[in-house]
């Protein structure tokens, strides 16, 4: 009896002991980490304070991401971010963003016990080399960690790749961090880089109840929520024509779902699912990458080893490179090896420096033929059915053609005949490319809002209902504008004028019962701070370059009830046949790239180069910028003791301290002109932005405040 008792008891000695290790290991860290989330979304464009959480929310969204994936406990965004500008942590008078010494030593008291976490080092300076965060990582533990000018989430460590599993909210190339939209594994050496150089670090483990022991049913119409919203930004040129339609289908599906209070959990699975399914964009595949090909009159300057313009390496914008092809008119026969399905057809071309202008319009000409002999080619496509897209890239502009067929034809051989009929000129060429698939829509203009104010890289249409357009209610006022009237002839819209916006003298719209009103913001062209809207300059591009009797029809817009269904764009459509020389349409001059037409690109005015340029410093980063167009010509990172600004005595504020720090200095002019284009709000008062003491913000102070930076100007004068 008492050897069955000793037993018994050494069982359940064992079992608690097992227990206790369980416990242990599993706190340590967490059994179902959250998704990462990402600021770089359009829904994160409102301001908290003194910036956006798009802009500025890196230190926010690295702390929900972190304790998310540590705990499995969703702490959410807006919420933390509001909290943390209240206490003096984001945001504040003085700055944007995340002050790490004030925020992270209180999120412990704030959501420690109910996220199941505790900040157990609150600030080390030091880098990935650092043995005391490779031990924390390694054993379940979790870090924010700062790198120059932001913040990331860093939640895990491998001792045998010597690799730190990394979440960037803000996925970036020069950070290359852009693999798995920003949760990726990067080497100790990569995290001791550039602008990936971790230098400082704070560190979280877990506590409470294990993950694992957590109800971890999951929230399925929460899900579906998310779903939904990720649908709401998605544009129209990463579907075809028929995926477009599924995408719709399901988008409005889901949304009646989630809506329905008789829905079930296995329903918005079912709904979300389908989602997420539709919204995959298009796929193509491109058959002749790698192809050999023959080539005639080729520009003697640029040797052609019958390889360059197959080997999928395109959109180089160095004419120095050796990468492109020239020639004054040629025929390229593409050997795809075999007879293959076709019926896409694209060309990439290039221009810039020597005098070459891409061909636009009437001086371009391209047929594509087809055979399997390569003797005998029937004629398929022509430049009239073609697709135009072109983008500006310093003193180079890429344009590409892409013509496609309703039904695939079945060829061993392409022949592409490309020919410039400019007076005296040729095409560079950077790839040909024969595909198969369902062609995406492009070459239109995308619309991502209705009867509502214009923000940073948006384009909106405005209806009658809308009321007068002004520069104060619509934001017009930088914006290509377009306005088009009602042709039932045409069943569609009838360009009758457009314009591009000039600051605050832009006239006021208003519309007619039968007219619209679209304008588009270019919100990537120079823009190097983080927050350009991808896609933005060509939309601005290809709107401003409509021409009056063009014929406009919308998608996915129904101004009758004014709705906007997702990926809503609006079709151009050229309804010019004069061959005659047209009125130029002045683009934007810049240093690089001179001045184009936006119509036929015809250089207007030759690049005059960047200045010498002036420094401008960014928590520990300075930029080296060209004082004339602010883009950044170097970058170098810099160690600066401490954090944030120090906010001086209250009392008389200076005229132009825009961020109240005691001086003028770089980025008191900088916020200024963002206050004026409408993409800051200011916290100072009005008269210490009243640089000319006119009584309004406007153009000239802005102007001013940049010459009394410079010296050229003494405030008060």
């Amino acid at each position: 009896m008492k050897a069955t008792k000793r037993i018994v008891s050494l069982l359940l000695v064992a079992i608690m002991i097992c227990s206790m290790l369980s416990v242990f290991a599993i706190t340590s860290s967490a059994a179902k980490p959250l998704t990462h989330l990402v600021q770089t979304e359009a829904k994160w464009k409102y301001y908290i304070g003194g910036g956006t959480l798009y802009n500025t929310g890196c230190g926010i969204f690295s702390m929900r991401n972190a304790i998310g994936y540590l705990t499995g406990y969703d702490i959410g965004i807006d919420a933390p971010a509001r909290w943390a500008h209240s206490i003096g942590a984001y945001n504040v008078t003085g700055g944007e963003g995340t002050y790490r010494l004030v925020l992270y030593p209180k999120i412990t008291a704030k959501y420690g016990a109910k996220a199941g976490f505790t900040v157990v080092s609150e600030s080390n300076w030091a880098g990935s080399s650092s043995t005391k965060l490779k031990n924390h990582l390694a054993n379940g533990g979790v870090a924010i960690g700062h790198v120059p000018g932001h913040f990331i989430a860093l939640v895990d460590y491998n001792y045998n790749t010597n690799k730190f599993h990394v979440l960037d909210s803000a996925p970036s190339t020069a950070r290359g961090t852009t693999s798995g939209y920003g949760d990726c594994w990067v080497t100790q050496s990569r995290l001791n880089t550039g602008k990936l150089k971790l230098d400082w670090f704070c560190l979280l483990s877990a506590t409470g109840i294990p993950a694992d022991e957590q109800d971890q049913t999951p929230d399925e119409k929460a899900l579906l929520k998310a779903a939904i919203e990720t649908a709401e930004t998605k544009r129209y040129d990463s579907y075809s024509a028929s995926g477009i339609t599924a995408f719709r289908s399901a988008y409005d599906n889901a949304v009646s779902v989630y809506n329905n209070s008789a829905s079930t959990s296995a329903n918005y699975k079912t709904a979300r699912t389908n989602l997420e399914t539709a919204m995959k964009a298009s796929t193509v595949s491109v058959i002749s990458k790698g192809k050999s090909y023959t080539m005639t009159n080729v520009w003697s300057s640029t040797p052609n080893d019958g390889v360059k313009l197959t080997d999928g390496d395109k959109g180089n914008s160095d004419g120095g490179n050796g990468k492109f092809v020239g020639a004054k008119g040629t025929e390229i026969v593409v050997d795809l090896g075999s007879a293959q399905n076709a019926n896409m057809f694209k060309i990439y071309m290039a221009a810039g420096d020597y005098g070459v202008a891409v061909p636009f319009d009437d001086q371009l000409k391209l047929e594509v033929s087809y055979s399997n002999n390569n003797s005998t080619f029937t004629p398929l496509v022509s430049a009239s059915n073609a697709v135009r897209t072109g983008i500006t890239n310093g003193n180079w502009q890429t344009l590409t053609l892409t013509a496609s067929v309703d039904t695939a034809v079945n060829a061993r051989y392409i022949k592409f005949k490309v020919e410039s009929t400019a007076t005296n000129n040729f095409v560079w060429l950077d790839e040909v490319e024969v595909m198969s698939g369902d062609p995406l829509l492009s070459g239109n203009v995308y619309i991502n809002g209705i009867n509502s104010k214009i923000g940073s890289g948006d384009c909106h249409i405005f209806t009658p209902s809308f009321g007068t357009i002004t520069v104060d209610n619509a934001n017009h006022a930088w914006t290509a504008n377009v306005v088009a009237k009602w042709d039932a002839s045409q069943n569609g819209y009838v360009v009758k004028s457009k314009s591009f916006g000039n600051g605050t003298s832009t006239p006021s719209v208003t519309l007619a019962s039968d007219e619209i009103f679209i304008a588009a913001n270019n919100w990537e062209s120079g823009v190097t701070d983080g927050s350009a809207v991808k896609g933005s300059a060509a939309n601005t591009n290809t709107l401003n370059s409509v021409q009056v009797g063009d014929l406009i029809t919308l998608d996915g817009i129904n101004v009758s009830s004014n709705k906007l269904s997702v990926a809503a764009y609006a079709k151009l459509k050229s309804n010019s046949t004069s061959t005659e020389a047209h009125t130029h349409t002045p683009g934007e001059e810049t240093c690089t790239g001179g001045q184009i037409c936006l119509t036929c690109g015809v250089v207007l005015k030759e690049a005059k180069g960047h200045d010498k340029g002036h420094w401008e410093l960014e928590e520990n980063i300075q930029h080296l910028k060209c004082t004339k167009c602010e883009e950044v010509l170097k970058t170098e990172t810099v160690q600066i003791q401490g954090v944030g600004v120090v906010k001086p005595e209250p009392g008389e504020g200076v005229v132009g301290d825009i961020n109240d720090n005691g001086k003028v200095d770089a980025r008191d002019y900088l916020l200024l002109k963002r206050a004026y284009f409408g993409t800051y709000e200011l916290t100072c008062d009005d008269a210490i932005a009243d640089i000319n003491g006119n009584g309004k913000l406007d153009a000239r102070d802005y102007l001013l405040l940049k010459r009394a930076y410079f010296g050229t100007y003494t405030i008060g004068e």
